[in-house]
């Protein structure tokens, strides 16, 4: 006696039920029960779910230690081996696990760079700094030069008595 809506494909065949059976029947009722929640659906345990009711025996779990596996993966925001492996959903998951040490982390890199852009301001700004002294030395230097000559060209010595003129 089974019941069609949840027994596994080889049970209506007529075949010796298995561990896969028992495992396609919890996950059909767990599909249920997902079917009844509001959105938003969880993606995990839905693919758990599809994993474990797949049409072939063989793409099911093949023990019910390896739904239990799964399942505790989902409980602890690990990767679930019923789920593509893609890279945002890895990083989705490993940032679920670890939300504290991936905020601090985002806190220290915004630090670093924050600090990094004010020294480069704070290196520009020197050097322009740097650049207008230099130019502004060179300028005291021409005119220092200028009073010089002023002041030696009216030396009364070295005039040697001929009128200094402005010209």
């Amino acid at each position: 006696i089974l019941t069609p809506a949840y027994a596994s494909p080889e049970q209506k065949r007529g075949e010796p039920a298995k561990p896969s059976c028992d495992i396609f029947a919890i996950c059909r009722v767990l599909q249920r029960l997902l079917e009844k929640i509001p959105e938003p659906k969880d993606a995990d345990l839905s693919a758990i779910a599809a994993k474990a009711t797949q049409e072939h025996a063989a793409d099911r779990y093949l023990t019910a230690q390896e739904l239990l596996q799964d399942l505790e993966r989902r409980r602890t925001h690990q990767p679930v081996t019923a789920r593509h492996q893609t890279f945002g959903y890895r990083m989705n998951r490993f940032f679920r696990r670890r939300r504290f040490e991936a905020i601090a982390a985002g806190l220290a890199i915004v630090g670093v760079l924050g600090g990094s852009a004010v020294a480069v301001f704070g290196y520009v700004r020197a050097r322009k700094a740097e650049t207008l002294a230099v130019e502004e030395a060179a300028s005291a230097r021409e005119v220092s030069k200028f009073l010089v000559r002023l002041f030696e060209t009216s030396d009364p010595d070295r005039s040697k008595g001929q009128q200094v003129t402005a010209k």
